[in-house]
């Protein structure tokens, strides 16, 4: 398959790699759509805080499933979805903050592929079913928006997406 990767400070190559592997809970989405999030101009800028090339852009998305873990009993093949693109840990975690732990697994790095992927994986616990009337352009905003919220939930200006 095909994947956007930033492979140095301002330099984007299209390479071919193999499509993910999934585990017992998690679920392989179809990408239709992939969002441009700042975090993903710090990246291609090379100056982003733990994301570093060589490493795959983008995380938000939206899809078709395509195939199902063993495990996954909320989420079906052919379900339109988008995903939450953090799993966390920690203190943080066990307040509802995941965005905020400082352990967290994101897109674009070395535990995670990129959502500028043609096939994206993702833990069903991180998967959301849109709504048929929702366009997969709209799914892939639900991330953003929710950042969104929470900056202005907190205050700042620092990018906690």
């Amino acid at each position: 398959m095909k994947a956007a990767f930033v492979t140095g400070i301002e330099k984007v190559e299209i390479k071919e790699i193999d499509k993910p592997a999934i585990s017992d809970t998690e679920v392989l989405i179809k990408t239709k759509t992939v969002g441009v999030c700042g975090s993903d101009l710090h990246l291609f800028r090379g100056t982003h805080p733990f994301r570093h090339a060589p490493a795959i852009l983008g995380h938000e998305i939206a899809g078709d499933v395509v195939e199902i873990g063993s495990k996954v009993t909320n989420i079906k093949v052919g379900d339109r979805v988008t995903v939450e693109p953090q799993v966390g840990c920690g203190e943080m975690c066990k307040r509802g903050l995941v965005s905020l732990c400082s352990g967290k697994k994101v897109p674009g790095t070395p535990e995670w592929i990129g959502a500028f992927s043609e096939y994206f994986n993702a833990d069903e616990k991180t998967v959301y079913k849109l709504a048929d009337q929702t366009s997969y352009e709209m799914g892939t905003l639900a991330e953003p928006l929710a950042v969104a919220g929470l900056k202005i939930f907190f205050g700042g200006d620092e990018d906690i997406g």
